[in-house]
């Protein structure tokens, strides 16, 4: 089974730098947390591969105005957990939203698997002393080697591989957003959902979680498309963003027409 996320656009409804040009540039990371049993996860990072490692896209430049942007970015694939017959797989997605302004290559840096890894070395090393090991994790997000990222974005789109870590891992992945936040980083916002996974022995079914609720069980594997907002907690940037969410190759059939399930779904 396989989860594909594509970004197809965004559109910038509010934006606060409107000196000069008036443009203001954004980009995207985000994190995938796949539910393995009680106390393990695994985990897949990146971020937006399209725009300059140093820069985003840029939205509403006075020579254009381009509000709305075709993006295909990010654009990604990870392979869901198996399922045990009876159970039923938690995977969440988080999607952060970031304005270009100060030094990037440290956000989209620490949106790596390898970054991740590194920051679990680092707090075993600080004797899982959560302070001691976000400043040296600090550290090494700001030092020159950028090669990293650099492969990421020559690969384009990502196929993301996923690595094990301790379910506890993710608050510190969130004590590291909180990090590039509190380090001059200009983060405009998440956007998050929850895709349920079940196994009845004949069949796998799955149902989506968003902002508004919970959505209707799924017997096949499909497609929907759903808008993301991206709100500064001030108001002075806001975007929407149209995303392609797509389960494939479940390996089941299907036991319910799935365009009667999908007809509520294509914006």
């Amino acid at each position: 089974m396989l989860l594909h996320v594509n970004m197809r656009r965004a559109l910038c409804n509010e934006w606060s730098d409107k000196l000069f040009d008036g443009a203001s540039e954004f980009y995207w990371t985000w994190s995938v947390f796949l539910q393995k049993n009680d106390d393990d996860i695994d985990l897949a990072q990146g971020f937006s591969v399209g725009c300059p490692v140093n820069d985003g896209y840029a939205f509403n430049n006075t020579h254009d105005d381009k509000k709305e942007r075709i993006l295909n970015d990010p654009r990604f694939t990870v392979q869901l957990p198996e399922v045990p017959e009876g159970k039923t797989a938690v995977v969440r997605l988080d999607i952060h939203c970031w304005e270009a302004d100060n030094n990037a290559e440290a956000v989209k840096k620490a949106f790596t698997n390898a970054a991740a890894q590194k920051f679990l070395q680092i707090y075993e090393e600080q004797q899982q002393r959560q302070k001691a090991a976000l400043d040296k994790f600090a550290e090494w997000l700001d030092d020159e080697d950028d090669s990293i990222i650099q492969t990421l974005i020559n690969a384009g789109t990502l196929s993301s591989s996923t690595f094990a870590v301790a379910k506890d891992i993710i608050g510190l992945i969130g004590a590291g957003v909180n990090l590039l936040q509190n380090s001059g980083h200009d983060y405009i916002g998440i956007w998050r959902a929850e895709l349920f996974i079940e196994n009845l022995g004949d069949r796998y079914r799955y149902r989506w979680r968003f902002d508004d609720g919970v959505e209707e069980w799924w017997d096949d594997e499909g497609k929907i498309y759903r808008w993301a907002q991206f709100k500064e907690y001030d108001g002075s940037n806001m975007l929407h963003s149209k995303l392609l969410l797509e389960t494939t190759n479940l390996g089941v059939n299907s036991l319910v027409d799935p365009d009667t399930l999908r007809s509520d779904h294509s914006l």
